[in-house]
């Protein structure tokens, strides 16, 4: 059978790859675009092209998805007169905790306030976790437990939460509990003394920020792992000094780690472990403060204070680690305070509270595909033409589109961090 390219066509392709390759060496192509203007401050989540925040537009607070592909919106949930913060959002599932507000007096509740005047505050025994199937629409309770609920995570159809139902003045326990959506059931998953908080899922790991040590250490919290259906927790990270909001992808956990900080300082910077080698490795060690590190694939993104000044104090910008080629980079350095990135894929969301919009970066090439870096393993195919069927949140067609055949340049990168075998596509002309 005659081959579906050409030896010449072969060496073109190669050296085309060749090229490419050092053309991004030295940086990932950035293109950061305003895309939703909130009517309150949020914490966005972007899940494949989906984008989820809160909005309180309408005098109601509700779950608005936006979709990144085809510009269109829908209510996932409008919730009235009840509050709901944190949540999260894992594709098939939106999770948050909902507690109702009541006028009084903030030293009866669990949240502190100061000032004049009635000031809301959560009712103590009114906390529930919901989770909302975005193909069906439905909203149900996780758990029948009412007790303060704090900190929560959602991915594949999984919700974790932070749990105060074993806490008491005598005993500072709060535990982690996890509820499997396909499975209807509720798990303890920690069984430790101490706080446990700021917790992440991605797959069957979690990754939380753990205390249980900080009766021999201090003041002292670490990080721990548990990777399911398992509920053996492990420790990530039991340095001595103050670890924080951890962030799981595949075989990488980053969390920012205040190791470097003189004593009352604020020095956070941002690390990570390899969870196969057993490495851990600094990744941003500036003097000023890091911290809300998110991880997908070979990127870390983070928040960044380097830049803040005695007029601009607040100056947070987004900063990014590519762990293919080993290097950092700016994503935003605009004026003011740039909120916790969220990523996934190529896509990073945050929220700037100097104009009260939310942006999005994409890093690398629009459509997320990622150019060969050196060396490359030779071999070089055409694929067929396919067709591309891309749906929104609820199941309907966003976009249905035929595309014609691309080359495909198969190699193998090696760095300090990460080895990896990865498909190269050059489109077809």
């Amino acid at each position: 059978m005659k081959s579906l390219v050409s030896t010449r066509d072969t060496f073109t392709w190669f050296f085309v790859a060749l090229l490419a390759a050092r053309r991004c060496a030295s940086a990932v192509e950035v293109t950061v675009s305003e895309i939703r203007d909130p009517a309150i401050a949020v914490a966005p989540r972007v899940y494949n092209n989906t984008l989820v925040y809160q909005d309180f537009s309408s005098g109601n607070y509700r779950f608005i998805a936006y979709e990144l592909y085809g510009g269109t919106t829908d209510i996932l949930n409008n919730n009235g007169q009840a509050y709901f913060h944190p949540f999260d959002f894992g594709g098939d599932v939106l999770a948050w905790i909902e507690y109702k507000m009541t006028y009084g007096d903030p030293g009866g509740g669990m949240f502190k306030a100061s000032g004049p005047g009635p000031i809301p505050i959560p009712v103590e025994a009114g906390y529930s976790v919901k989770a909302l199937a975005t193909a069906a629409g439905s909203v149900s309770s996780v758990t029948q437990d009412t007790s303060y609920k704090e900190c929560l995570a959602a991915d594949a159809g999984r919700i974790v939460w932070s749990d105060y139902r074993h806490f008491s003045p005598g005993d500072t326990t709060v535990e982690l509990y996890i509820h499997d959506i396909a499975e209807g059931n509720e798990t303890r998953l920690t069984n430790a003394p101490g706080y446990k908080a700021h917790m992440d899922i991605q797959g069957n790991r979690i990754v939380w920020q753990d205390y249980r040590n900080k009766a021999t250490t201090g003041i002292n919290a670490d990080i721990y792992l548990c990777t399911l259906p398992s509920t053996q927790e492990t420790a990530v990270c039991i340095e001595g000094s103050y670890q924080d909001q951890p962030a799981v992808y595949g075989d990488f956990v980053v969390w920012q780690d205040y190791r470097n900080a003189e004593s009352g300082g604020k020095n956070a910077d941002i690390y990570m472990k390899n969870l196969s080698s057993g490495a851990e490795n600094a990744v941003c060690t500036d003097p000023a403060y890091q911290g809300s590190p998110a991880i997908y694939g070979d990127y870390i993104v983070w928040q960044d204070y380097r830049n803040a000044t005695p007029s601009d104090t607040g100056n947070a910008d987004i900063y990014m680690f590519d762990l293919s080629s080993g290097t950092e980079q700016a994503i935003t350095l605009k004026a003011g305070y740039q909120g916790p990135p969220c990523s996934d894929g190529n896509k990073v969301v945050w929220y700037d509270y100097a104009d009260g919009k939310i942006y999005l970066a994409q890093l690398g090439k629009a459509d997320g595909l990622r150019e060969a870096s050196l060396p490359v393993s030779f071999g070089v195919r055409r694929s067929r033409d396919v067709r591309t069927v891309q749906y929104d949140i609820r199941g309907r067609v966003i976009r249905n589109e035929q595309a014609m055949g691309v080359y495909m340049v198969r190699h193998i990168s090696r760095t300090e961090y990460i080895t990896s075998e990865k498909t190269v596509v050059l489109r077809s002309r």
